[in-house]
């Protein structure tokens, strides 16, 4: 099955889905970058790795064997090759439903936190306004001793990854209805 067509087992292996966001130092790895935070949710629980203390491509490919499906926003482009080129030894395989081309797909633009405000998705408003340069200005606020600074950019990636799940169940169902087989049943 192409990649692109990777959305329809959503329905299939919901049980077995896990989300996935990463929060990174700002570089790339080629250019000293790496993963800050790494956090997955299955539907039920959070976890979140993080660099320097849990984060490790054993943990995370332990973590990962568990499931079957995998839930990202941009990830295809950018968080699993970010993981993969920052830690070789890691190689994520499973079918992958990628929201951002399932959103555009049904004609929708715009980054993660426009579409949860398009959909309703709320955010905690301890993080609302918070995007991917703050993140990592929050990382070097933890990095520097500020436990403040992780608890907030843990609580930003917790949000980022458990609305994941929230938009892939309405993505799915519209992608679904796209296909017009709600006529043959």
């Amino acid at each position: 099955m192409k990649r692109s067509e990777h959305w329809r087992l959503f329905d299939v292996f919901k049980k077995d889905t896990v989300c996935l966001d990463i929060e990174t130092n700002g570089f790339m790895p080629e250019s000293g970058g790496y993963t800050t935070l790494v956090g997955v949710f299955d539907g039920y629980d959070y976890q979140c790795l993080i660099h320097g203390v849990n984060l490790t491509p054993d943990t995370l490919s332990q973590l990962l064997s568990g499931y079957k499906y995998l839930i990202t926003f941009y990830g295809a482009v950018f968080d699993i090759p970010f993981l993969e080129r920052s830690m070789p030894q890691l190689h994520i395989s499973m079918p992958h439903f990628d929201l951002c081309f399932g959103s555009r797909k049904l004609g929708f633009r715009g980054g993660l936190k426009k579409l949860e405000a398009e959909f309703g998705i709320q955010r905690d408003e301890a993080v609302t306004g918070i995007d991917g340069y703050e993140a990592v200005k929050l990382w070097e606020y933890a990095r520097l001793g500020s436990s403040e600074a992780l608890a907030l950019l843990k609580l930003y990636n917790r949000e980022d990854t458990v609305n994941l799940f929230s938009m892939a169940m309405l993505l799915y169902n519209k992608l679904r209805a796209q296909t017009g087989i709600e006529e043959y049943l």
